[in-house]
């Protein structure tokens, strides 16, 4: 409870390794409830979501150079390339150059992907590479102590571009999944990036899920709306002060 008054509910999307070792243990210390939303396919994978190893891509062409003009016009169309120019510009905003590759075919965007790959100089010491994500038996331990966990998806595909057997798949096999692992059957679903619409929408709750939550793009205004819960995102931009510490005053006016 806030001291302000209302009650928070506190979500975490994704299931990202770092939600065991550093929030899970201040949350357990302080006996706080809390619901992770995993994107099942990549539970205990070292892979990266592909906006990360965009990311990725994207600091080594800043440090051994990348000739957009050399990229195949076939796969890079100008409005793309001068969204790569203007990402390159480090630490220019990648949210332009996501939001595009978004709105392409998964297949679409990977092949952007692997031709991005080739033209990159890898890196002379290849390193291996972390686990990203939390395993089975870290969820297991997180739900025996006040950790519930919900659906982002199996993919974390966009939904609203899928047709309706491949959304289908993708909330059953989440589903199923966490059953066969922890026990239980999620009650909750968090659409992946916020998008949905009203197919979306019935698809999820055919699927036998309770609630769903959004993020900050908000599809539904309606409070009562219970399979369009808005959310409030909070990063660490959110509470930092101008001293780059943690500002409690700022994190509370953001909450």
């Amino acid at each position: 409870r806030l001291p302000f008054g209302p009650n928070v509910a506190i979500t975490f999307d994704d299931g990202y390794l770092d939600t065991y070792t550093w929030a899970y243990p201040i949350l357990r210390k302080y006996n706080v409830p809390a619901t992770v939303f995993t994107a099942t396919a990549h539970v205990g994978s070292t892979q990266p979501f592909w906006w990360q190893a965009l990311a990725s891509l994207l600091e080594r062409a800043r440090a051994a150079g990348l000739d957009c003009a050399r990229l195949p016009p076939n796969l890079f169309p100008s409005p793309l390339v001068r969204l790569l120019r203007r990402a390159l510009r480090h630490p220019a905003p990648l949210t332009p150059l996501t939001d595009y590759l978004k709105s392409l075919s998964p297949s679409h965007r990977g092949h952007i992907l692997s031709a991005l790959q080739e033209h990159v100089r890898k890196s002379p010491t290849p390193q291996e590479a972390p686990r990203l994500f939390l395993s089975w038996d870290e969820m297991k331990e997180m739900s025996r102590h006040g950790i519930t966990f919900g659906s982002h998806s199996h993919t974390h595909s966009v939904l609203t571009d899928l047709p309706d057997d491949e959304l289908s798949r993708e909330l059953t096999t989440s589903k199923a999944l966490i059953h066969d692992h922890l026990g239980f059957e999620p009650s909750a679903f968090s659409y992946p990036d916020g998008w949905a619409d009203e197919r979306v929408r019935i698809h999820v709750i055919r699927a036998g899920y309770q609630y769903a939550v959004q993020t900050s793009r908000a599809i539904s205004a309606d409070p009562l709306d219970i399979y369009a819960i808005p959310r409030r995102m909070v990063k660490e931009g959110h509470a930092r002060s101008c001293f780059g510490g943690f500002s409690e005053s700022l994190f509370l006016a953001e909450l």
